[in-house]
């Protein structure tokens, strides 16, 4: 019996230990974890009224992507809402809303530079950046998606069509796009929940919409469609493959050299996207990795964290998630933000809970620039972002703005290399108008004649074929030695119960603070080697506290134990 209550509470310690192993890496072991990890004020109450139907604004329910809006991307909503309202006020020259810079300004890119043949870059021209376009070095991207077509979900049609009359006049974009190599996509939206099922459950809506694209790619000389669908609700995994399935299916009976992308969230909550039946039809997943931290969120922090050393979600979680879903990395692309987000704080320090922090707007890379051209960034080097913290003498508040520059997409850019995946994405072109570094970074790290990039398949498959297998397995390899590790000093502590064990192993005192020591020195070992997977910091870690408490009662239990011993021991004849 004593055997049975001591496995049952070694079982209790170590579940704990592997919800911390699971957060750092990406395994799920609850359907809520990802919501856990947002750190919403009051998660629990707040998920018992969702389900319970209880939480309603102006007499309606609210779904749970409107209760957590951190786990999904509403830069796209948020900016199409404000342009298309700006087009209906009548505002159609951006290039002049935007003061953008054109290509005679700045220096002519290297037409002669190419990307290596296995990296892919991916960009979308929001129709609000007008003609910036001009400026962008076409021989550096893949891909163009003009990201322009609303759909009406009650229709199928477009609820934007001033928007695409600027498409079928974007002759001189496609030109250009052309004469590097560059594919042209049309990006289609949807961003309501209402508006998804609408459209998803109804095959004449569908009709309507996919009729429409494909004369819009034939007139405008498109070569294929993006597809940006937001805040899906629940139980729309098998519309939304039949939809999917039957765009490309008509695309390319249209035309075989037409393409399908798909935009994919930072987190696929209802598991929408069923990727092992998708992958004969897409080919290409953009995996939106940006907006973690936005206006719905608790602190203040990084658009687009690379890693979370202390827990939350980040780019490693989203993309991680996809591909043990299935997802093919040939096929992955990662999108990264070329806007930042700034807060208001009466508190200087980044990152910490305040009652006073107040979420301002995004800003353009190009906008926060000119803000704080006179300012020094700072950086965050665990997840890999910069930020300004400015004091506003004006407001009397202090100014925070996380965004990303060369130094951190450099590594994200990097991860890319590491973890082999198609390339990159970038939200938005035409952020950076008038500013060339970002350019060039792409240029040094992904063109063909300044850095090698290609997979050798003999390397691959036969030299490196341990290494990569250990890395690729390096959670289950890291759980398993954990209950190994915990289940030995299980078998220890019940072999213990017997006295001829005890005899041996406590019969001086020397051998006692051998074993104390011994056990400490394993216990450090376990927990550098936790921190050493999941990628954390020791003095930046939040169960430091937690081991610190740990090492304590442990210390003082051993102690009580050895007393007890001793005294036990003068007893015996």
């Amino acid at each position: 019996m004593k055997q049975i209550w001591l496995f049952i509470g070694l079982l209790g310690i170590t579940l704990p230990l592997l919800r911390e192993v699971e957060q750092a890496y990406g395994i799920q072991l609850t359907s809520a974890t990802i919501a856990a990890q947002t750190e919403p004020p009051g998660f629990k109450d707040k998920l018992k009224d969702l389900l319970s139907k209880k939480k309603e604004v102006e007499g309606d329910s609210k779904s749970v992507t409107e209760a957590y809006g951190t786990i999904y991307n509403w830069i796209h909503q948020e900016e199409i809402q404000l342009y298309d309202s700006l087009s209906k006020i009548g505002v159609t020259d951006w290039d002049q809303y935007h003061n953008i810079i054109r290509v005679q300004k700045i220096a002519q890119p290297d037409a002669s530079v190419k990307l290596a043949p296995n990296i892919r870059v991916f960009g979308w021209h929001p129709y609000w950046m007008g003609d910036a376009h001009a400026s962008y070095q076409f021989n550096l991207l893949s891909y163009l998606a003009w990201f322009c077509y609303n759909i009406d979900p009650e229709t199928g049609g477009c609820a934007n069509p001033e928007s695409m009359d600027s498409w079928l006049k974007a002759s001189s974009l496609v030109d250009s796009a052309h004469a590097n190599g560059c594919k042209v996509l049309i990006t289609i939206t949807n961003h309501s929940e209402s508006g998804n099922r609408a459209l998803l459950t109804n095959p004449d809506r569908q009709q309507v919409l996919i009729d429409n694209l494909i004369q819009y790619l034939t007139k405008g000389r498109g070569d294929g469609i993006d597809v940006n669908f937001e805040n899906i609700g629940d139980g729309l995994e098998d519309e939304l493959t039949a939809f999917l399935t039957k765009l490309s299916q008509r695309l390319r009976q249209a035309n075989p050299a037409f393409i399908l992308s798909v935009d994919l969230p930072v987190y696929d909550y209802y598991n929408n996207y069923q990727l092992a039946q998708l992958q004969p039809w897409v080919n290409l997943f953009i995996v939106t990795g940006y907006d973690y931290f936005n206006g719905k969120s608790r602190t203040d922090g990084p658009v687009a964290p690379l890693f979370s050393p202390a827990g939350g979600y980040n780019i490693r979680h989203s993309v991680n998630k996809y591909l043990q879903a299935g997802l093919k990395r040939e096929k992955t692309i990662l999108g990264l933000p070329y806007y930042g987000a700034l807060w208001s704080s009466k508190l200087p320090q980044p990152g910490v809970f305040d009652s006073s922090l107040q979420f301002i707007q995004h800003l353009t890379y190009r906008a926060l620039k000119a803000r704080y051209c006179t300012s020094t960034p700072s950086y965050d080097m665990e997840r890999w972002s910069a930020y300004y913290t400015v004091f506003n003498q004006d407001s009397n508040y202090y100014e925070k703005c996380w965004f990303d520059d060369t130094i951190t997409l450099k590594r994200k850019y990097d991860w890319v290399l590491e973890q082999q995946l198609a390339g990159i994405g970038i939200w938005a072109l035409g952020y950076d108008n008038g500013h060339e570094e970002l350019w060039s970074l792409i240029q040094k790290t992904y063109a063909a004649d300044t850095v090698l990039v290609y997979k050798d398949p003999y390397l691959e498959q036969k030299l490196f074929k341990l290494p990569r297998s250990l890395v690729a397995y390096r959670t289950l390899i890291a759980v398993a030695g954990i209950f190994i590790v915990v289940f030995l000093f299980a078998g220890l502590v019940v072999a213990l119960f017997d006295w001829r064990v005890r005899e041996v192993f406590f019969k001086n005192k020397t051998l006692r603070l051998l074993y104390a020591v011994s056990a400490i020195t394993i216990l450090f070992g376990v927990y550098a080697f936790y921190l050493y997977v999941t990628e954390q910091s020791f003095l930046n870690n939040n169960s430091l506290p937690s081991l610190g408490i740990g090492l304590i009662i442990g210390a003082v239990v051993t102690l009580l134990v050895s007393y007890w011993f001793d005294r036990k021991r003068t007893k015996l004849p």
